[in-house]
């Protein structure tokens, strides 16, 4: 298991596509996973959404501090980066993301039954 520091300084170059986790993945290679491979394997969500604290489930994942926080607030990248994420879970799980006047909104999908199962 990685020190706490390193787990705070690791998600930044990850989520902007620099370096891999600790499973040698790019944050790139989840990205193209399909839905079987995101359904068998448990220890990317951490990654793609990380925790201001540590994982009972994935010690070995990356913490956010108040810093890489921050970092993700002024940069578009990262944000955009983590929109994409976001967006392939919900197609994941069946859902949608919507817009309208200003709010953000999570409905089902038209494969949401196929999905919640």
């Amino acid at each position: 298991m990685e020190d706490n520091n390193q787990k705070l300084n690791i998600i930044i170059p990850f989520y902007l596509g620099e370096k891999e986790n600790i499973s040698h993945l790019k944050i790139t290679d989840i990205w193209r996973w399909d839905f079987a491979k995101l359904e068998c394997t448990h220890d990317y969500i951490q990654w793609l959404f990380p925790l201001n604290e540590a994982s009972f489930y994935n010690p070995d994942a990356p913490i956010l501090d108040s810093e890489s926080i921050n970092y993700f607030r002024k940069n578009q990248i990262l944000r955009d980066n983590l929109k994409r994420s976001l967006l392939i879970m919900l197609r994941f799980y069946g859902l949608t993301f919507n817009r309208s006047e200003g709010k953000i909104f999570i409905d089902k999908g038209d494969n949401y039954l196929a999905r919640k199962s």
